[in-house]
């Protein structure tokens, strides 16, 4: 096991490293719509706040801290961050569709040997991208359900979903049965996933600390926070895509 942990971890930085340019322009890209929203819409500030914890600590984010957020503002506020909330979250889930489409479509033509920018790989993902936003809507509701009926459910619900997107775009099978295959392959090879997803989530900590003590401008610290947070997206997506092709292969 941890010979093949060991060049998974190394072929997925090397790739990483390689594809850097990239990856950072997608990141960039899918971090820049949500600001520009926000921009657009004026938010104000509280709201924007909370909306920044939604984005970008979904994870960690309790329950508590929203109810305790809501009741300090005013019913208009209310009304305002719910219609705002719903709206983003919608763009949130369009943002993640065109980066996990993008990184899945240059992942499976870099394995090809061929070379494709990543304007180009965001184009040739269109085909996927509506089953993958439907996928990705489930995915996300029953682990806002999971997270906020307790935090251990949403992270095993988390950790179930993991490979669906990536077997229902490489091997064109309908949502369900992806998540099922997602769901026997992450368990079977559970101590392949654990400590990728241990680095996960102690990094969405350390940049929900940040975001909690370092007092920058608003939208120049939501821009970081989220394009940090699609880049480690993106190191996830690659290690899982290498580790699904290395089980393929065994299984042929």
């Amino acid at each position: 096991m941890s010979i093949i942990a060991n060049n998974l971890y190394r072929d997925s930085l090397n790739f990483f490293r390689n594809q850097f340019t990239n990856i950072l322009i997608l990141s960039l890209l899918t971090a820049f719509v949500p600001l520009l929203f926000n921009q657009i819409l004026r938010i104000d500030n509280k709201i924007t706040n909370t909306l920044i914890d939604i984005q970008n600590h979904s994870l960690i984010l309790s329950s508590m801290d929203m109810r305790e957020f809501i009741q300090t503002i005013q019913p208009y506020q209310q009304l305002a961050l719910i219609k705002t909330t719903i709206t983003v979250m919608f763009l949130r889930l369009i943002n993640y569709v065109f980066l996990i489409g993008g990184m899945i479509t240059l992942l499976q033509t870099s394995s090809q040997k061929k070379h494709i920018s990543v304007f180009c790989a965001v184009i040739n993902s269109t085909s996927i991208l509506p089953r993958l936003l439907v996928l990705l809507f489930v995915c996300n509701t029953f682990i806002q359900i999971g997270l906020r009926l307790f935090i251990v459910p949403g992270i095993i619900i988390t950790l179930i979903f993991l490979l669906a997107s990536i077997i229902m775009s490489l091997e064109k099978k309908n949502i369900f049965t992806s998540i099922k295959s997602s769901c026997t392959l992450i368990f079977v090879n559970i101590r392949l996933i654990t400590p990728i997803m241990m680095f996960f989530l102690l990094i969405k900590m350390i940049l929900y600390m940040l975001n909690q003590h370092l007092s920058f401008n608003l939208n120049a610290m939501n821009l970081i926070l989220t394009t940090l947070n699609h880049l480690l997206s993106t190191l996830l997506l690659i290690y899982l895509f290498r580790l699904y092709m290395l089980l393929k292969g065994n299984t042929v």
